[in-house]
């Protein structure tokens, strides 16, 4: 392909599809912010260093056999199908964390297999969106659109761990994930 002239602009390697996927790409990202802050969330409510490690491990297990199997499914039947099975998948987990939470640990325990499934189809975001921009990015300027990928999943983390921190502060774990559910909720509105 021929060379485009040299752009700052980023959003110009995408479209408009690519680009109406951003700010759930961009939600993604801010999540794994309120990931990281999540030990010192689960420290407060008594959870120690080894069990919140071990929810995370399976986490991180979860989601990346999940994507793997999701990543090839979207190659079959396509990527806004089970783009949306991810969509459905997040918001089910974090409706269901949610108020099994504001109910107390004991709900939230006899609801881990609802959550444990939303979980499973919130993997199904990643790989989709991914091969949704790279699917649609020019081929003469995927520098530009990895680019722009690689600000969002930087900036976003950062910007996530902070906003965790001020709704732990304001309210506590209901607060991390009333907040969590707010973001991705918004961002579903703007896609």
């Amino acid at each position: 392909p021929q060379s485009e002239p040299l752009s700052l602009n980023p959003f110009k390697a995408l479209d408009a599809r690519a680009k109406a996927v951003l700010p759930i790409w961009l939600s993604i990202t801010l999540l794994l912010g309120f990931v990281f802050f999540l030990p010192r969330a689960f420290d407060r409510i008594g959870l120690g260093g080894g069990t919140t490690a071990y929810l995370l491990f399976v986490g991180v297990v979860v989601l990346g056999a999940g994507s793997i199997g999701f990543g090839a499914l979207s190659d079959v039947i396509g990527r806004s199908r089970v783009l949306l099975v991810g969509v459905i998948g997040l918001s089910g987990l974090l409706a269901s964390a949610t108020l099994s939470f504001s109910h107390g640990m004991d709900a939230l325990l006899h609801n881990i297999p609802v959550i444990g499934l939303f979980a499973i189809c919130t993997s199904a975001l990643v790989p989709t969106i991914l091969a949704t921009v790279g699917d649609s990015a020019k081929a003469n300027m995927r520098g530009s659109a990895m680019a722009l990928y690689s600000v969002m999943l930087s900036g976003g983390s950062a910007v996530g761990t902070l906003v965790a921190g001020a709704a732990h502060s304001l309210g506590g774990l209901s607060g991390i994930l009333d907040s969590a559910a707010v973001v991705f909720f918004g961002a579903c509105v703007l896609s």
